[in-house]
């Protein structure tokens, strides 16, 4: 194998790894949560350039065999930090997780603090979420001009503040 090949098998290994990612609609910090893995490090794989896979796979061509030979072993697959018991999968959960909703237009229309919950819990796939903390997390977007609330309803109903630029 050649280096250019290496190269090449890296930048195919890291799009595999991005496109799963990504049809899964989860961002990085999703991954940094269940792995422990920095942005940076995530981001080297994604993009071909880990040096340290790199090196694995020129053993694996110097013994003239092929890296799924290698990784062909029975093994768990479960995350590193199981997104049930992460504080910090539910931490993404909260505060990014509610900032993506925002981003995706979720907000769009009103929405109770039950909806987001359920939101959340699917979009990122964890479970066991507090509704006191996702009240807390949309608490702040209000306080930071992201979202408004209406407190004339029981529960509160929550959207996205309109750009008074776009209106």
């Amino acid at each position: 194998m050649t280096r250019d090949s290496t190269n090449q098998t890296l930048k195919d290994i890291g799009e595999k790894l991005r496109n799963e990612r990504e049809s899964r609609n989860w961002n990085v910090a999703k991954i940094q949560a269940l792995s422990g893995l920095n942005p940076a490090t995530i981001s080297r794989i994604e993009d071909g350039s880990n040096p340290l896979v790199a090196t694995l796979l020129e053993y694996c061509f110097a013994l003239e065999i092929h890296p799924k030979e290698l990784l062909d072993l029975e093994m768990d697959v479960s995350p590193k930090i199981p997104p049930s018991k992460n504080a910090e999968a539910k931490k993404f959960a909260y505060t990014a997780g509610v900032k993506q909703l925002i981003k995706d237009g979720f907000f769009s229309s009103w929405k109770s603090t039950g909806e987001v919950l359920e939101a959340l819990e699917e979009k990122f796939q964890v479970k066991e979420l507090v509704s006191k903390n996702i009240s807390s997390a949309l608490g702040k977007l209000v306080k930071n001009d992201a979202l408004i609330v209406s407190r004339d309803e029981n529960p509160y109903l929550y959207k996205i503040k309109k750009d008074p630029k776009k209106n």
